[in-house]
C-alpha cells in the first residue's frame, strides 16, 4: 500500500464516524489525537488517554507516551 492509498483508507475509516478528513497527515497526527480516534474505530475500543492538542513538542511527546503506555499495558497482558 502506498502513501496515497493509506491516506484514502484512513479518511474512509474516519468518515464512517463522521470525523473530518485528514489533509496534512504529519501535522494532524503529530499530537496523537487522530491516532487515538483511528485506534478506537479499528479495534472497537474506547481508550481515552486524555491527550492535549498542542503544537508544543514536549506536550506531543507526553501524548504519545500516554498512548504507548495505554496500548502496551492493556494489550500485552
Amino acid at each position: 500500500m502506498n502513501k496515497d492509498e493509506l491516506k484514502k483508507f484512513v479518511n474512509k475509516i474516519l468518515a464512517k464516524r463522521n470525523y473530518p478528513p485528514v489533509r496534512s497527515f504529519a501535522s494532524e497526527f503529530a499530537d496523537g489525537i487522530i491516532f487515538e480516534q483511528v485506534f478506537n474505530i479499528l479495534f472497537d475500543e474506547k481508550i481515552n488517554c486524555n491527550l492535549v492538542p498542542s503544537p508544543n513538542f514536549e506536550t506531543r511527546l507526553v501524548n504519545w507516551s500516554r498512548i504507548n503506555s495505554t496500548i502496551c499495558f492493556n494489550y500485552l497482558q
